[in-house]
């Protein structure tokens, strides 16, 4: 098994900063061939607050099949290169003028171009 790329770990340092107290009210904003993705870092192993469960189905969900890959396939996690994901929650795509608005997102690592953390939109 080879190791993580640099891309990959950029994007999971950049990611878990964004659950810093400093930094909790911004969002990841994500660069792709699609256009501009931001959310929030899912929490998929904070099962104390269980009515955001719906909320997170998604992201648990992807959590549960990555853990189960690792498990069938004996590998060690990271997976290396740019395989893997980020579980999004409270998503905006921006792509234009054309805004689609979705609960949650799984974004893989290697459709994403660039990253920053910050806010594109004003609440």
């Amino acid at each position: 098994m080879g190791i993580p790329s640099l891309k990959k770990r950029i994007i999971t340092n950049f990611s878990v900063a964004t659950t810093m107290e400093e930094l909790i009210k911004n969002e990841i904003i994500l660069i792709t061939a699609l256009g501009i993705i931001s959310g929030k870092l899912a929490d998929v192993k904070n099962t104390d607050d269980e009515k955001e469960l719906p909320e997170k189905i998604l992201p648990r969900m992807a959590n549960v099949f990555y853990e189960r890959y690792i498990e069938e396939n004996n590998l060690e996690s990271p997976l290396d290169g740019n395989d893997g994901y980020l579980a999004l929650i409270n998503v905006t795509i921006t792509n234009g003028d054309v805004v689609h608005r979705l609960n949650e997102l799984v974004v893989f690592y290697d459709q994403i171009i660039g990253i920053t953390i910050g806010k594109l939109h004003k609440d």
